[in-house]
């Protein structure tokens, strides 16, 4: 599913949501979106202390990117929130 219907360079943060239906958790646009971008464009370059977030870099624009957890609580972390960072 391509949700690129919003310029990826005028993005600046991304908040995933699941929701349950029929018992099974199922991802929204936004989390549809932030998996788009970690797959085509975005590389791991180091990990916060806590374990928790992420930094990644775009391997398109050098435009650097935090990954985190909306629920750190949840098991995996739940939804996923994708910031882009100042330079």
């Amino acid at each position: 599913m391509t949700t690129s219907n919003v310029r990826e360079d005028s993005i600046v943060k991304l908040i995933g949501s699941w929701r349950t239906v029929d018992g099974s958790i199922q991802r929204d646009e936004t989390e549809e979106q932030i998996e788009e971008m970690l797959s085509d464009c975005l590389e791991t370059e180091s990990y916060e202390d806590d374990g928790w977030a992420i930094i990644l870099r775009n391997g398109k624009d050098g435009s650097k990117w935090r990954l985190t957890y909306v629920d750190t609580s949840t098991h995996g972390g739940g939804p996923r929130i994708l910031e882009k960072m100042d330079d």
